[in-house]
Parts: C-alpha cells; structure tokens; sequence
C-alpha cells in the first residue's frame, strides 16, 4: 500500500547504538550533467505542504520515513561504509568510501572502485572536518601524509557527497505527487533495516525534468543503509539515470578517528 508522505519536523541528532562502520562526506556535484549533461532549466520539484497530510511528528522512536530521515539529516553518530555506483549520473564517480561521525566532528575516507584491486597499489583519501582543524590525508602502503586545510578546501574534494543527500533533502520538504509504500524490513550490512519505496512525478533536486522511483532504508537510530535513485527524463534521448548507495558495514566511531594519521604540514 502507498500513502502520501507525512509532514517533515525540525531536524535532530541521534547516536547508533549498536556498531555502526565506516563511511562518507561533501560538496555537490549539480545534477544538471546527470542523464547526458544537459543544462537547460528543469522543473526541478518544489515543496508542496499540501501534498503532506500527516501531522505525525518525527524525532527519535519516529519509525515513519519522515522520522527518519530527520533523524538522518540532522546527523547520526557512527561509522559506516558504502558503495556507491552510478550510470549516466554526471560526474558521480564509483566509489568505496566511509563516514564517521561523532557530535560536530566527520570524516570522509573513499578510494576509487576497481574490481579486483590490488591492494598494493591503492591510495585512499581522507577529509577529517573537526574542531582541532580540517586535514586532507592520503595513504597507501608505505606512506602516510596529511595537509592541514581550509575547510572549504577540505570540502570540495568531496564533491560527491551532496548529491547523496539531494533526494532525501527534497522528500524531507516536501513534494507535491510523491507517494512512499509501507516499510518492508530487512537485513542490510547485518544491521536490521525499515526500507520505503518512493514515487516523486518530479525531477528531486536539479536537472533536466523527469520522474524519480526510490528505495530508501535507515537503521533504527536513522543511519541510511540504502540509497537507490532512478531518474526516467521527461526527454527520452537522455538515457535513464541511476545512482546507488549501499552499506557494507556499520560500526561505532571513535574519537581518535578524528585525528591526523600523520604530523600535518601546513
């Protein structure tokens, strides 16, 4: 059964309670080249408080799609790491990456995807935003370095990250047309998940104008565990867009996890 979405309350922060593993950050990147790289204006949706029927409010024990995704965009203490893929997405690069959080401090590590990769040869990065500082890091065998930086610096190298959180930001507001199915639940990086359906008749954030058909699923405590996103363009000589977001594992962060692997240099 699907049902219009319930109205979106004011954000909050929630702590994991179980182990949480690692995972991801930052900047965006405009999904006005996602589906062919098209930039004429879209229509992009907009929220429509009508469109939200529900006066049920969402904070913590709010298992509701808008509980948790307030939950989730206020901000969930952990660790977790995920994959992500994409076709004809942009400049939406295929990537392992890892997001810890605790309070106000995050950090992002990734490393291109490769199948197969030899572990000899890879080199992650990390962007560590803390109250000491924010540092860009990078390793590899042998070798350890980091850079203290600005912040937006810092952030842009991540310019990945946004793009993850544009639908969920869009749904969390509200979109006229939008229906969301009853959770399913299910396992996901061994941690219990409520799993949604979403149906938007409009484009969710920018680009060309089309439909969109998501599965999102959060943990208990909010974290987002699944994020799939299927864009169909109003245009059919874009191809279909899709980006997909995956956790592989959830665990607890750690306050150390927010310090320099290396003596930074200025």
């Amino acid at each position: 059964m699907k049902h219009r979405l319930p109205p979106s309350a004011t954000s909050s922060r929630a702590r994991f309670a179980f182990p949480i593993v690692a995972a991801t950050a930052s900047l965006l990147v405009a999904l006005g080249a996602c589906g062919g790289g098209d930039d004429t204006p879209d229509s992009t949706a907009t929220a429509d408080p009508t469109s939200r029927t529900s006066t049920e409010s969402a904070g913590n024990g709010d298992r509701s799609l808008d509980g948790l995704l307030e939950t989730y965009l206020g901000g969930v203490d952990g660790k977790i790491t995920y994959r992500t893929t994409s076709e004809n997405f942009g400049e939406h690069p295929n990537l392992i990456w890892t997001e810890y959080r605790l309070g106000e401090d995050r950090r992002v590590d990734w490393q291109n995807f490769v199948e197969n990769p030899d572990d000899d040869l890879m080199i992650s990065t990390i962007a560590i935003f803390s109250d000491a500082g924010s540092y860009i890091c990078t390793t590899s065998p042998g070798l350890k370095s980091c850079n203290l930086k600005a912040p937006e610096e810092a952030q842009s190298l991540v310019f990945w990250r946004p793009s993850v959180d544009e639908a969920p930001k869009a749904i969390a507001a509200g979109v006229e047309g939008t229906t969301v199915s009853d959770p399913a639940e299910r396992e996901i990086a061994g941690v219990q998940a409520s799993c949604f359906d979403v149906e938007s008749p409009s484009r969710l954030g920018d680009g060309p104008p089309g439909k969109e058909n998501l599965e999102l699923c959060f943990s208990e405590e909010g974290g987002l565990l699944v994020m799939s996103r299927t864009i169909t363009f109003t245009d059919t000589a874009f191809p279909t867009a899709r980006l997909e977001v995956t956790a592989q594992d959830v665990a607890e962060a750690d306050p150390s996890d927010f310090e320099p692997i290396a003596s930074p240099l200025n």
